[in-house]
Formats: structure tokens, sequence, C-alpha cells
């Protein structure tokens, strides 16, 4: 990973130095610094609902659990979470200048909040290539809600317009793209642990030549050590997407760090595929 040139005669932050900067901030601090117009007005309507709701149900002679001598326990669940929501946004503004520092040191910027719903961006050169990282908001699933962290890296690969790779899992469906097809390698333990898609525009030649005995090896070898569990990795339209679980925030700096070197060798393969073809 390229560093910034200004840094090299400074120490680069970690995770660890943010570990001592927030331990100086009290709780106090964080939700006040989380308390916005938003909250105060989402707080306030919903005592009011609250208020409504066993007003009415005490008129139709409701069950005890609506009637007015339970609001405060409602109101105190209400103000707890108010409370919650504002330390969790304080602590995600606090954050946003030791990000944007470490951002700075290895020459990206930071965005606390991009587009569409993205929080905390890096971008800028990452492996030698215009990139962007990214926590994204996943779905909810057996262990409760899945943050996203993607790399985004700009990478045309001629030939190569539309491949997904991610492991096979028990009970795994296809895309929901009905145009991808599932695409079998020679090697039988490849295809056993993970499940390889190509758009219709990509020739299975083609994906022989990009999965070549090297590239197999490499991920055969990363299954368990390299590649976490629920990853996906795509190549569309000339961007190179890599995605896991995770979150961007200054206590996982180091993780990712490490996603960019869990990709490197299959990037470097990649950017050697794109330059021969691009000298064909």
């Amino acid at each position: 990973m390229e560093s910034h040139s200004e840094s090299q005669g400074s120490q680069l932050l970690t995770s660890a130095d943010y570990e001592d900067f927030a331990s100086g901030v009290s709780k106090f601090a964080r939700v006040r610094a989380g308390l916005t117009p938003l909250l105060l007005g989402e707080v306030c309507l919903a005592i009011v609902l609250l208020l409504f709701i066993s007003w009415l149900s005490s008129m139709m002679e409701a069950p005890r659990l609506y009637s007015i001598s339970s609001i405060p326990i409602y109101g105190g669940l209400i103000l707890a979470l108010f409370f919650l929501s504002a330390y969790r946004r304080g602590a995600w503004i606090e954050g946003q200048p030791f990000l944007s520092e470490w951002a700075r040191q290895r020459g990206w910027s930071f965005e606390p909040s991009p587009e569409d719903g993205a929080l905390n961006a890096f971008s800028g050169r990452m492996l030698g290539l215009p990139g962007l990282i990214y926590q994204y908001p996943g779905h909810y699933d057996k262990v409760g809600a899945s943050e996203k962290v993607v790399v985004r890296l700009e990478l045309p690969v001629r030939g190569i317009t539309a491949i997904h790779l991610r492991y096979r899992v028990h009970g795994d469906k296809p895309l929901m793209d009905s145009t991808y097809r599932e695409i079998e390698l020679e090697s039988v333990e490849f295809n056993r642990m993970f499940r390889l898609e190509a758009g219709p525009a990509v020739s299975e030649v083609e994906l022989r030549r990009l999965f070549d005995p090297e590239t197999i090896t490499f991920f055969l070898q990363s299954g368990a050590d390299r590649l976490p569990s629920g990853f996906r990795l795509a190549l569309e339209n000339g961007v190179f997407f890599y995605i896991t679980r995770g979150w961007v925030r200054p206590d996982t700096l180091a993780e990712i760090e490490k996603m960019l070197t869990q990709i490197e060798p299959f990037v470097r393969h990649l950017q050697a595929l794109a330059s021969a073809r691009a000298l064909a």
C-alpha cells in the first residue's frame, strides 16, 4: 500500500493511537456531541405518539399494558434509545478528525458521508490504482446486522466485463441477475470451495486465462487464512470490487489495511493481464 511522502519522517497513526485518545473522552461528552435537532425532534414525536396511544387505549378500555400508568416505562425506554443513538453518533463524529488524518498520512482523502448511505469513505491511489474504500449498510441475517466494507478499484480488463466470486455455502443461491451463469474450472477443489459466476459477454476461454493454475492455487491456499467468511469479489465493467463484513472505524483500521493485503496478489495478476491485452 502506498504511503504519503510527508509521513515518512513521522510515525503513521494506528488504531492503538485512537484508543489512547478515546480513553480520555467521557461518555457524557460523546452523548453531547451526538445530540442533534433531528434526534430531539424524534424523541419528542415518540413521546407525543406514546401519549396519544395511551389515551386512545384508555378510552377503548384496552389492556393495562397500554394504559396511561405505563407511560413512565415506555418513556424511559424511549429516552434510553435516544441517549444510545446520541452516544453512537457522538462516537462517529469524534472519530472523523482521526480518520481524516489517518487517510492524509497515506495520501488519501476522507469523506464522512459520501453518497447513497455510505459512510467513512477513503479515496486515493490504492495498490497503484484509483480506489475507494467505504462502509455500506448490509442486511439483517441470523447474526444480526451485517455492515459491509467495500474496496473499489478502477481496473478495466479487456474481455472480462462481469464476474463474481464467493465461497460456496449450504443453501447458497445464484445471483439475482438471471443472465449470469455458473462456471466450473478444471479444479474440483476450487469448484467445491467457491462459486464463480460470469455475465453473458464473458467467454469460458477468457475465464480460464484469468483463473490459471497459479491463480487457482492462490485462492485455494487463501481459503481459510486470507479470505474471510462472506467475502465477495467482482469485476464489473472495469471496476474491481472486494466486499466483506465489517466497519470503517478508528478501531478497525488495521483490518482495512489487511483487506488490501488480502487482495493484492489477485489485483496484480489482473493488472498484468490488462497490460498484456492492452499491448496485444
